[in-house]
């Protein structure tokens, strides 16, 4: 995307990234022109990656054809949030977030956190200076607050005009103990 920003239009407004899926989309039946060339819109899942297009034809009179090609799903600066997939209540916990910088000058990133059901053990802001083309990695100490039904988080990365936020989906378990 050649602006990097987040939002609608509107500043200030920075959309989160939450709907990450494995595949694109499936298309069991698309029917190719008299060239043999076919067109598929496809509206991407909001992760950051790269996509694997396969395709295969068959035509009426059995002959067969197969091709496959990559497509990179990406952002200016992103940020990727690595958590536990479940929370335990009572956990004390390091969770993180690496963030890209995909662009060819040195960055001064805002790194915060938001987060419900963990009590924020560190500062929730974090600035870094990532250079061009690199990545850097923070961390935030959280522990697990009692009688929650969740956990959410929600990482967000701002540098000038190139903004992301990521919101993976989380559980929480009740206390082992």
């Amino acid at each position: 995307s050649g602006s990097g920003g987040g939002g609608g239009g509107e500043p200030g407004i920075i959309t989160v990234r939450q709907n990450f899926k494995d595949t694109a989309v499936f298309k069991a039946q698309v029917t190719t022109d008299e060239n043999g060339s076919a067109q598929v819109k496809v509206k991407l899942p909001e992760n950051l990656t790269t996509w694997v297009a396969d395709v295969r034809a068959v035509t009426q009179d059995s002959r067969v054809g197969q091709t496959t090609n990559e497509l990179v799903s990406t952002k200016p600066l992103f940020v990727q949030l690595q958590t536990p997939r479940f929370f335990v209540v009572g956990d004390q916990v390091t969770v993180g977030a690496t963030i890209f910088n995909n662009t060819d000058k040195s960055l001064k990133v805002n790194v915060s956190l938001d987060a419900q059901g963990v009590e924020l053990k560190s500062d929730a802001i974090q600035t870094i200076e990532i250079e061009g083309k690199q990545q850097a990695y923070v961390t935030w100490d959280v522990h697990v607050k009692n009688n929650i039904q969740r956990v959410d988080m929600t990482a967000t990365a701002v540098s000038g005009q190139f903004t992301d936020a990521s919101k993976p989906a989380l559980g929480t378990l009740p206390n082992q103990g």
